[in-house]
């Protein structure tokens, strides 16, 4: 099953902020079905970068102003 760019907005929005990894973690699905909808939503302005975890260095992003639009507007 590949996730939909609102199941990984959705993730993403109840973290706060998230990587690739941790939302995978969180839905329990491997990388491969999420990849996908994740770069689909930064490519689109949905994510935006937000740093690097100190503890895992992995690439955090967040939901932008664009990413909250779409999300509340999805149905």
């Amino acid at each position: 099953m590949v996730l939909s760019v609102r199941q990984v907005l959705e993730a993403v929005a109840e973290l706060r902020e998230a990587s690739l990894q941790l939302v995978c973690w969180e839905l329990n699905v491997p990388e491969f079905e999420a990849r996908p909808a994740f770069e689909r939503a930064i490519a689109d302005g949905l994510l935006a970068r937000r740093g690097v975890d100190d503890v895992h260095g992995e690439v955090m992003y967040a939901l932008t102003d664009s990413g909250q639009r779409w999300l509340h507007g999805a149905s």
